[in-house]
């Protein structure tokens, strides 16, 4: 009774701000740079994770904890995700819906992101489970390491909490490089940034991260006709 009164014990100031110094924010840029530099955006994911872990390290900070990577339960891994999916799903409909008048209003073609086209036209099976693996798994970690573990942090550890929750918000939406989304992925990252507040964890923002981007994949490949545009 007293561990789970634990678990539920929350509030809302869990991460610990991330101060980097020049040696450590040059060491961040110089690993980004050169991994996507000798392997251009397929090496991506693994820039962003690396990169991560060697700015924690120049800071003196131990990289699985300064990254939320440390506090870890089934309750916090696939529990907390899957309820905060049903509160998250309106938010990111929403930003879907205002994003879809925006964008007529615009002029602006409405269509869905180019790699969700792709996954849609596949039809050999292993590139479709190969596919599924890396946004279900790589994607979700990799991205919530760089921008809820690393940039959110530190963007707090000199901006207000409200600053750096929505500063880290447009980034992550707008790396997705894909207009009709931006709105509904920024309702989501600012989502994330509080689940990451109140949770201490980031294996939470992973979980509720893939399973967004697996629900997307699934109805994607059953039902290509009813695809949102809510993004990857």
């Amino acid at each position: 009774m007293e561990s789970q009164q634990k678990k539920l014990d929350w509030h809302l100031n869990q991460v610990v701000p991330l101060s980097l110094d020049r040696l450590a924010l040059g060491g961040f840029l110089i690993v980004l740079c050169l991994i996507l530099l000798g392997g251009g955006v397929n090496f991506f994911s693994v820039a962003m994770v690396a990169a991560s872990l060697v700015g924690c390290w120049l800071a003196g900070r131990q990289p699985i904890a300064a990254l939320g990577l440390a506090k870890s339960s089934l309750f916090l891994c696939v529990l907390v995700p899957l309820a905060a999916y049903f509160v998250a799903l309106p938010l990111v409909g929403l930003g879907a819906v205002v994003s879809e008048w925006a964008c007529r209003f615009l002029g602006i073609p409405w269509e869905p992101q180019l790699l969700l086209k792709d996954f849609i036209e596949l039809k050999n099976r292993d590139e479709i489970v190969r596919f599924f693996l890396l946004a279900v798994i790589l994607a979700p970690l990799s991205e919530e390491i760089l921008f809820r573990g690393f940039l959110y942090a530190w963007f707090k550890s000199f901006w207000p909490r409200w600053l750096a929750l929505f500063i880290t918000a447009i980034l992550f939406s707008a790396m997705h490089q894909h207009l009709p989304v931006f709105l509904p992925l920024m309702f989501l990252g600012i989502f994330l940034g509080l689940l990451y507040e109140l949770t201490g964890s980031l294996w939470t923002n992973i979980g509720l991260h893939a399973l967004f981007n697996a629900v997307t994949l699934t109805v994607a490949m059953n039902y290509p006709d009813l695809v949102a545009v809510i993004g990857r």
